[in-house]
């Protein structure tokens, strides 16, 4: 199979790069700059150097593909709306759908996030059928992400589009973690007091989400949602964990809800001084508050997903932040 991927120099893009060339499939990726994504693969990807709202550059990149897996995003959690934010998310997405198809591709994968789900709790997780609507109470980022799903949906349901939307919770593992997720887990790591809130992530491996993503190619029904998942924790079992695997023995502190909200409001006082986007804000301390818990049942049943014990995950992750000495 012919796949066209989005996103592909990203931690999730380059592992779903190298479990689709795994399978046999015929590579072909959009890169914001051709030289610097050249030397990534030990294995041959076509790059088309150019933007998702470059519709030319796209129409030429997918003519020959037979589906699309967009995972790429811009992914900042700042708590005012971006123009440049929504025409990625959002725009950028319209147009990649434009161009797929005038192609005639035969799935469209997209990789969203369980964000734009409602989250449940340690008792009740959350599933498929718990969307949320678009509110000025979220993230712009989770604004997006609805926004986009709402189009696709649009065009399924009128223009029979063959997309599939995917949910994965919080990301971790090896060889890339660094510069998305993992940074979380770098401020616990390079910490001798580490701060924690209340609440918790349902933490999912970044190998078990490209399996998972490439296995949509071929399963899973058209028009559909699914949560990809795994264990939930709190955010002290989450840092203890990875601490003891480093061996570290830091001292842990809870943070009261009134100091986070606190420390959220000068975020957002920040952001709306400077405008530069920043993670934390009013809105992010919040959430941080929050159980942030979901069900992958669905995708076990219809995708064959098989996440990993988080503990390996946590451990892999952990021992790849080590051993590139991107903590000590």
């Amino acid at each position: 199979m012919r796949v066209f991927i989005t996103g592909v120099t990203g931690f999730l893009g380059q592992h779903i790069a190298h479990k689709c060339a795994e399978l046999g499939h015929e590579l072909v990726a959009l890169v914001r700059n051709y030289d610097a994504a050249a030397g990534l693969f030990p294995f041959s990807v076509e790059l088309h150097e150019g933007e998702l709202l470059q519709y030319n550059v796209l129409k030429n990149a997918i003519e020959k593909v037979d589906a699309v897996i967009h995972c790429a995003a811009d992914t900042r959690m700042g708590a005012f709306e971006s123009e440049a934010q929504r025409l990625t998310n959002v725009e950028g997405l319209k147009t990649l759908v434009q161009a797929s198809q005038q192609a005639g591709v035969k799935r469209f994968i997209f990789v969203s996030t369980a964000n734009t789900l409602l989250p449940g709790s340690a008792l009740y997780p959350a599933d498929e059928t718990m969307p949320l609507q678009q509110s000025k109470h979220l993230l712009p980022y989770v604004n997006s992400k609805i926004a986009a799903e709402v189009f696709l949906r649009q065009a399924y349901l009128e223009k029979a589009f063959p997309v599939i939307i995917l949910h994965p919770t919080f990301i971790l593992g090896p060889h890339g973690v660094e510069r998305s997720s993992g940074k979380l887990l770098l401020t616990a790591l390079r910490s001798k007091l580490v701060f924690f809130p209340k609440g918790g992530k349902n933490v999912v491996d970044v190998r078990d989400v490209a399996t998972a993503v490439s296995q949509s190619l071929m399963h899973g029904q058209l028009g559909a949602s699914y949560l990809l998942s795994n264990q939930s924790l709190s955010y002290e079992e989450l840092f203890n964990s990875c601490c003891a695997y480093a061996k570290l023995k830091p001292r842990f502190v809870r943070l009261p809800m009134p100091l986070l909200l606190l420390l959220g409001a000068l975020g957002t006082g920040f952001e709306k001084l400077t405008g530069r986007s920043h993670a934390i804000n009013h809105k992010t301390m919040r959430l941080a508050n929050e159980q942030h818990y979901y069900t992958s049942e669905k995708a076990k049943k219809e995708l064959g997903f098989e996440p990993r014990p988080v503990q390996n995950t946590l451990e892999d992750t952990v021992n790849y932040l080590k051993h590139g000495k991107i903590y000590t």
